[in-house]
């Protein structure tokens, strides 16, 4: 940035695609707090990776990148 604030983010590939997750700014946090918070979002996807997400996690999500292939009465019924 213009001021000289640098903003951390790393890119986590979990089950449901990948995802960026951010940190914080230098001017929020010190180096090693943004990188526990970085271990933190690792280890959390690998957790999920073992696991598996539960339904009420991603359920709205799944609904509304799949409806568009329903068929119309499908689509009522499930959104």
């Amino acid at each position: 940035a213009a001021d000289d604030t640098r903003t951390c983010f790393i890119r986590v590939v979990r089950k449901l695609g990948p995802v960026n997750v951010t940190p914080g700014t230098s001017a929020e946090q010190t180096a090693d707090a943004a990188g526990e918070k970085t271990v933190a979002a690792v280890e959390t996807a690998q957790a999920e990776r073992k696991t598996g997400p539960l339904m009420r996690d991603f359920a709205d999500e799944f609904f509304r990148h799949r409806a568009h292939r329903w068929k119309p009465p499908t689509r009522q019924s499930n959104l």
